[in-house]
């Protein structure tokens, strides 16, 4: 990180434990290397959101800084916001390994340069799976088919999204404003994602991943708890609401187990709802609001077009056309399953655990225990499109993804030499232990909905007692009273 900020040797000196003191919205610093910042004035103006910064407020934000931000970012921002330098801070050996480690990387253009030409030749790869499935949509008669066409139209979809996750993170051109438009393109216009809404998300998930409270990825209710924490009505920071475990959350979750699979094939159609829910927020800071909402209004434009009006003038009928749409969703909800095998069978943590932010535990560590791998041989990095590459992902999210696998070595052998987890799953073992994870939480669940049903009983016969005695008591006083007239 070459930043170009010197720190005076006049300057106002604060430990770690003043540091803690100013970690609200009103009053927040943090500790970037050996710099105190107090970023209140940037919460609201931030980017990405206010969120990842609250979530540092108070403490040393020096390996998430970098890992989201690039110098050009660092240098022009961070010395805006120092007020002091920090003294009395204890790195742990392995952090200040890996910081050292990272310093390497991302100034190395081996490792962080980009590669157009790795994206130039995957769009007509990407544009063949459009192509078929047109052809099959409009071109066959059978049933069958048209199912087959929508699987197409998923994996055009898929592999659009991808690239769009590559653009998120600036990780195409490594220019914001051109990684944007790219996002546009493959995200908004082409799926109906809002890129915008992605990026808030997203970096919440990157700086919080697998808290209870605060990562958006894992706060599904009512459908989805990969903890029996949610099921204790868990306030999310992110949504700023609590998530409540209610009738329609204990009939839902368990049956989770059953319904995971099929659940992704709604996750797109709420995905389009929450960006659009974002876009039409007005109080969020969201640039080039406009340009999202239209390019929203021509994704359903063609998709609907597409799908009805061309369909219907080749003879495609109800049948057909509900199909093509519920596979091709069903298919493209591979995303939704890729993204959650990398953390809802890993350990979650919450505020609730008094461990403190990141569960207690340093940004290495924290994607460590809350992240892992998916095995998968380099044929089928396409279908994965780095995301089977988690852990390295969320430790140096602006590496572009070609370059990820070769990055495994490195933290495979810091985590050996400190005694860390360096977790690889092959897709089944993770689908499996994903199983598990829900399985387990929906058994809890069941056994809470009894435990209520049986308290419910008792309440009231106990209250059907109650009455029937204070009945008799009161008919008995009143046949005395009758008497002694």
């Amino acid at each position: 990180m070459s930043i170009k900020h010197e720190v005076s040797s006049t300057t106002k000196v604060y430990t770690p434990e003043d540091v803690a003191k100013h970690s609200t919205e009103n009053d927040c610093w943090v500790i970037f290397r050996d710099m105190v910042l107090d970023l209140t004035p940037w919460i609201e103006r931030h980017p990405g959101g206010k969120l990842p910064i609250l979530r540092l407020a108070g403490i040393d934000a020096t390996d998430e800084i970098v890992a989201i931000h690039g110098d050009r970012v660092v240098d022009m921002m961070i010395p805006k916001f120092v007020i002091g330098k920090v003294s009395g801070q204890i790195i742990p050996p392995h952090v200040q390994e890996f910081r050292e480690l990272m310093q390497e990387i991302v100034h190395d253009p081996k490792w962080m340069d980009t590669d157009v030409n790795y994206y130039i030749k995957k769009i007509p790869i990407i544009l063949s799976f459009f192509i078929l499935s047109a052809i099959l949509y409009l071109g066959f008669e059978s049933v069958l088919i048209h199912c087959l066409a929508g699987v197409f139209l998923g994996l055009f979809w898929q592999q659009c999204l991808l690239i769009g996750h590559d653009a998120g993170h600036a990780g195409i051109t490594h220019n914001t404003d051109k990684d944007l438009m790219i996002g546009w393109l493959v995200g908004t216009f082409l799926n109906g994602f809002s890129i915008a809404w992605w990026k808030k998300n997203h970096n919440a998930h990157h700086i919080a991943t697998n808290s209870i409270e605060h990562d958006p990825d894992i706060q599904h209710l009512p459908f989805i708890a990969i903890s029996e924490k949610f099921l204790n009505n868990v306030y999310s920071t992110y949504y700023e609401r609590c998530l409540k475990f209610d009738k329609l959350s204990s009939f839902l979750i368990t049956i989770q187990h059953i319904t995971f699979f099929p659940t992704f094939a709604l996750a797109r159609v709420f995905v389009h709802v929450q960006g659009i829910l974002c876009l039409l927020n007005f109080n969020e800071n969201i640039p080039k609001r406009w340009i999202e909402l239209f390019g929203f209004f021509l994704y359903f434009v063609w998709y609907f077009s597409f799908v009805f009006i061309i369909g219907g003038y080749f003879g495609r009928t109800g049948l057909s056309q509900g199909l093509f749409m519920l596979v091709s969703h069903l298919t493209v909800g591979i995303i939704h399953l890729q993204i959650s095998l990398n953390h809802f069978a890993s350990p979650t943590h919450s505020d609730g655990d008094e461990l403190g932010p990141r569960g207690g535990k340093d940004f290495l560590s924290a994607q460590l225990y809350g992240t892992c791998d998916i095995y998968s041989p380099t044929y089928l990095d396409w279908f994965h499109g780095g995301l089977q590459f988690q852990v390295e992902h969320h430790l140096c999210p602006r590496m572009p993804r070609h370059n990820l696998r070769k990055f495994i070595p490195y933290i495979q052998k810091l985590a050996k030499k400190h005694d860390l987890p360096h977790i690889t799953r092959t897709f089944f073992d993770a689908v499996s232990q994903v199983q598990d994870t829900l399985g387990k939480v929906a058994v809890t669940a069941e056994k809470m909905k009894k435990t209520v049903k049986i308290s419910q009983f008792f309440t009231a016969e106990l209250s059907w007692i109650l009455f029937f005695c204070l009945s008799v008591f009161l008919k008995k006083k009143s046949s005395t009273k009758s008497d002694e007239k």
